[in-house]
Protein backbone atom coordinates (compact mmCIF):
# COMPACT_ATOMS: atom_id res chain seq x y z
CA UNK A 1 0.00 0.00 0.00
CA UNK A 2 0.98 3.35 -0.63
CA UNK A 3 0.39 6.53 1.47
CA UNK A 4 0.79 10.11 0.27
CA UNK A 5 1.03 12.49 3.72
CA UNK A 6 0.76 15.64 3.98
CA UNK A 7 3.67 17.97 5.86
CA UNK A 8 2.14 17.98 9.23
CA UNK A 9 1.51 14.18 9.57
CA UNK A 10 5.05 13.78 8.21
CA UNK A 11 6.42 16.54 10.36
CA UNK A 12 3.97 15.10 13.50
CA UNK A 13 5.63 11.48 12.87
CA UNK A 14 9.31 12.99 12.93
CA UNK A 15 9.01 15.46 16.17
CA UNK A 16 5.58 14.00 18.30
CA UNK A 17 5.93 10.09 18.23
CA UNK A 18 4.47 10.54 21.52
CA UNK A 19 2.38 12.52 23.53
CA UNK A 20 2.90 15.07 26.61
CA UNK A 21 2.32 12.16 29.05
CA UNK A 22 4.76 9.45 26.88
CA UNK A 23 2.16 7.45 25.51
CA UNK A 24 2.40 6.96 22.03
CA UNK A 25 0.48 9.28 19.82
CA UNK A 26 -1.35 9.05 16.86
CA UNK A 27 1.38 9.87 14.78
CA UNK A 28 3.27 7.48 16.49
CA UNK A 29 1.08 4.91 15.62
CA UNK A 30 1.37 5.59 12.02
CA UNK A 31 5.49 5.67 12.03
CA UNK A 32 5.44 2.32 13.57
CA UNK A 33 3.39 1.05 10.99
CA UNK A 34 5.74 2.61 8.20
CA UNK A 35 8.58 0.96 10.42
CA UNK A 36 6.82 -2.39 10.13
CA UNK A 37 6.60 -2.16 6.43
CA UNK A 38 2.72 -1.93 6.31
CA UNK A 39 2.96 0.78 3.89
CA UNK A 40 5.08 2.91 1.74
CA UNK A 41 5.70 6.66 1.70
CA UNK A 42 4.66 8.27 -1.19
CA UNK A 43 6.03 12.21 -1.20
CA UNK A 44 5.53 14.90 -3.16
CA UNK A 45 8.47 17.45 -3.84
CA UNK A 46 6.55 20.09 -2.56
CA UNK A 47 5.50 18.44 0.59
CA UNK A 48 9.73 17.22 0.70
CA UNK A 49 10.50 21.08 0.24
CA UNK A 50 7.73 22.39 2.82
CA UNK A 51 9.35 19.77 5.45
CA UNK A 52 12.76 20.51 4.72
CA UNK A 53 12.13 24.76 6.01
CA UNK A 54 9.92 23.64 8.72
CA UNK A 55 12.65 21.39 10.13
CA UNK A 56 15.27 24.06 9.56
CA UNK A 57 13.17 26.81 11.14
CA UNK A 58 11.54 25.09 13.94
CA UNK A 59 12.76 21.85 14.91
CA UNK A 60 16.17 21.25 13.44
CA UNK A 61 17.43 18.76 16.14
CA UNK A 62 15.02 16.37 14.77
CA UNK A 63 16.53 16.30 10.88
CA UNK A 64 18.36 13.02 11.22
CA UNK A 65 15.16 11.13 12.07
CA UNK A 66 13.55 12.74 8.69
CA UNK A 67 12.86 10.61 5.67
CA UNK A 68 15.73 11.66 3.56
CA UNK A 69 14.44 12.89 -0.13
CA UNK A 70 18.18 11.74 -1.40
CA UNK A 71 17.13 8.42 -0.65
CA UNK A 72 14.30 8.31 -2.09
CA UNK A 73 13.24 6.39 -5.48
CA UNK A 74 11.37 8.74 -7.97
CA UNK A 75 8.21 7.15 -8.80
CA UNK A 76 6.48 9.98 -11.56
CA UNK A 77 7.37 13.92 -12.29
CA UNK A 78 6.71 15.23 -9.08
CA UNK A 79 6.23 13.04 -6.37
CA UNK A 80 8.95 10.23 -4.38
CA UNK A 81 8.64 7.35 -2.65
CA UNK A 82 10.32 6.38 0.45
CA UNK A 83 10.05 2.24 1.25
CA UNK A 84 11.17 1.44 4.94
Amino acid sequence: MRVFPDTGVLLAMVVFPRDRSGGISLAGEVLQLYEARAFDLVIGQAVVDELDEVLDDRFARYRPQAVCPAQAVRLSPGSTTHTN
